[in-house]
């Protein structure tokens, strides 16, 4: 179900030329502008709870998102520029949840995530395992990786570089043929992010946090990198009772070949080996076509748009707790959802 919920928002900036007609600065003016018809879609199987999670796309007329659905058999959905509708692929006698989706083109497209299967044995219980599931060309693939858990994260570099990293401190690398494994930190670490700019320049991020008696909690965020052959160590966050190091954003995105981050002391973007504060004191699902077009989404904040010079707030969009972003040359989609429903808050540039 969707609902045109606003036509004809107004532009913040009114652009007057009289004499500039490089169609590369008015393509440039046009993703720059605020002008949006909203739209929000209702994505609802029908079940006790429908939860998607992440998103991608290769261009408005091409967008997947999954997480999960209380009826397994629709967990992924996809756009095709008109309408939602639920993916048939393989069942399964598993339970899936898939906690990431990217692809490299509009026929190949992996998604990631938990297998969990039931176990009858005392105590009875749920085991989990890595789940991946490849749709190539019309076909899915589901792929194998013993002796792994669930997968949490994914980057794929290009068409046969591909990254996915989850729990137990598990990364692991796909060139066409197997998964070949890393290991990072120790059994406790959850890898939550992974991002690259090319085959020898990914970053991983780890989260790690355990309890210490009379001291509580302690909280640890490590990025690594890889330089095409080893990861290693590069920055952290560290949280205790007699100690807080807040250093690197723990959410970050390749936009048009730069590193952006976001995390609670502001959004950022990588400049050599250090971090530049583009604004403070925000932080949030975010993506963008360029450094000149960039969308983020919190519950706490709003949907908020970057023009390269000053951040705009759009009032009429709904403060929901936002999943993913996607942006694109004529459009931006939003994935939302309150735990059992979900919605794709989508704006379509008025040209």
């Amino acid at each position: 179900m969707k609902k045109i919920i606003f036509c004809l928002l107004p532009a913040l900036i009114i652009f007057i030329s009289t004499c500039n007609d490089n169609p590369v600065d008015k393509e440039e003016q046009q993703q720059n502008s605020r002008d949006y018809t909203w739209i929000i879609d209702t994505i609802q199987s029908g079940s006790m709870q429908t939860y998607m999670n992440s998103m991608w796309g290769s261009s408005s007329k091409n967008v997947w998102i999954s997480g999960y659905d209380a009826d397994n058999s629709k967990s992924i959905y996809f756009f095709d520029g008109t309408r939602w509708s639920s993916v048939n692929y393989p069942p399964t006698y598993f339970v899936k949840h898939f906690y990431a989706v990217e692809g490299s083109g509009t026929n190949n497209v992996f998604f990631v995530g938990a297998a969990n299967y039931f176990n009858p044995s005392p105590p009875p219980n749920f085991l989990d395992s890595a789940l991946v599931l490849q749709y190539a060309n019309g076909n899915w693939i589901y792929h194998s990786i013993n002796n792994s858990s669930e997968l949490n994260a994914l980057c794929l570099v290009n068409e046969n570089e591909i990254w996915a990293g989850g729990s137990k401190g598990n990364l692991f690398r796909y060139q066409g043929i197997s998964w070949e494994r890393y290991y990072l930190g120790n059994e406790d670490m959850l890898i939550n992010c992974i991002e690259a700019l090319n085959a020898d320049i990914v970053y991983a991020s780890g989260h790690y946090e355990k309890f210490i008696v009379g001291q509580g909690a302690y909280l640890a965020d490590y990025l690594y990198r890889f330089n095409g052959s080893q990861w290693n160590l590069i920055d952290s966050n560290i949280v205790s009772s007699n100690y807080n190091r807040q250093s690197y954003p723990t959410l970050i995105r390749n936009i048009n070949g730069s590193i952006f981050g976001s995390s609670d002391f502001g959004f950022v973007k990588m400049v050599g080996d250090a971090w530049q504060v583009i604004k403070p004191d925000i932080y949030g699902q975010f993506n963008g076509t360029s450094e000149n077009n960039i969308f983020l989404a919190n519950q706490d904040f709003g949907v908020l748009h970057y023009n390269g010079k000053d951040w705009y707030h759009f009032n009429e969009l709904p403060w929901l707790r936002y999943y993913d972003v996607e942006v694109f040359s004529d459009a931006v989609f939003l994935l939302a959802t309150d735990g059992y429903t979900s919605y794709i808050v989508r704006g379509k540039l008025n040209n």
